[in-house]
């Protein structure tokens, strides 16, 4: 099974989830992380896929393949300098 479609499988699963329970899952928020810096992600539909060098924020703490320790920095800069 390829990258591609394993992701539509537990996109499926979790809409399933999520029809059964009444949530909600807005796609237009979530973004996929990918973790084997080797490995392509096709992009799928409205999920955003991150590329190398791209963080993104949850909770306010920056995520990303590579460290986010000056993007962590930055950010505490901007806040409390």
């Amino acid at each position: 099974m390829g990258c591609g479609a394993g992701m539509e499988a537990q996109l499926e699963l979790v809409q399933l989830y999520c029809d059964g329970s009444g949530a909600k899952l807005n796609l237009s928020k979530c973004v996929v992380l990918p973790l084997h810096r080797r490995r392509l992600v096709p992009q799928l539909g409205s999920v955003r896929v991150l590329e190398r060098g791209q963080t993104v924020k949850y909770l306010g703490i920056p995520f990303g393949q590579a460290s986010v320790t000056q993007a962590l920095l930055e950010d505490l800069d901007r806040k409390f300098y």
